[in-house]
């Protein structure tokens, strides 16, 4: 189907043939992306989170795409890791009082600022970035991550703990993934 896509694209000179793989390649990961988005906003919806969810995702897809972090080498891993990692953040507010699971991510979010501010962007060696790439995904990432850990504090204090401790959610994996990455392309030195 996106080949189709991609050769009427061509076909009508919006796109140069010599550039088809790169849009074969972002056509396919951006449908697996809302794929993933969409089972997550579905479940989030059927368990009452469609809101908080949504900062969840807003939180993590920019944060995500600027900080960089661990990737998979294929894209049926990336895709079952993305399931797994947002049903377990759908899970937890499931079993535990929001209020609680901010109370337990508390310490953590400054933590996780702290690795997003001194290791963003971590890339892949798949795609590595220019130094003008990697200083501008670096402002990025910073900027982000501080507006992330206030607004989570903001929503803390306001007592809207689910829209709290998706957020901090959203920053942690980040910032795990971003540890994760690091880590990897360390030893892999």
């Amino acid at each position: 189907m996106f080949k189709q896509l991609i050769d009427k694209a061509i076909y009508l000179k919006i796109v140069s043939s010599e550039n088809r793989e790169i849009y074969e390649y972002g056509i396919t990961n951006l449908s697996y992306s809302l794929l993933v988005w969409s089972i997550f906003l579905l479940s989030a919806f059927l368990f009452g989170f469609f809101p908080s969810a949504l900062f969840f995702l807003l939180t993590h897809i920019p944060l995500r795409i600027y900080a960089g972090g661990l990737h998979f080498s294929t894209r049926i891993r990336c895709f079952i890791a993305s399931l797994f990692i947002f049903v377990v953040v759908l899970f937890f507010p499931l079993a535990f009082s929001s209020f609680k699971l901010c109370k337990a991510i508390n310490p953590f979010i400054i933590l996780g600022l702290i690795i997003i501010l001194f290791f963003a962007p971590v890339e892949d060696p798949r795609k590595p970035l220019e130094i003008s790439e990697s200083l501008h995904h670096r402002k990025i990432s910073r900027i982000l991550g501080i507006n992330y850990v206030i607004l989570y504090f903001i929503f803390y204090l306001f007592s809207f703990f689910h829209g709290a401790y998706f957020i901090g959610t959203g920053i942690l994996l980040v910032a795990l993934q971003l540890l994760t990455g690091k880590i990897l392309s360390l030893i892999k030195l």
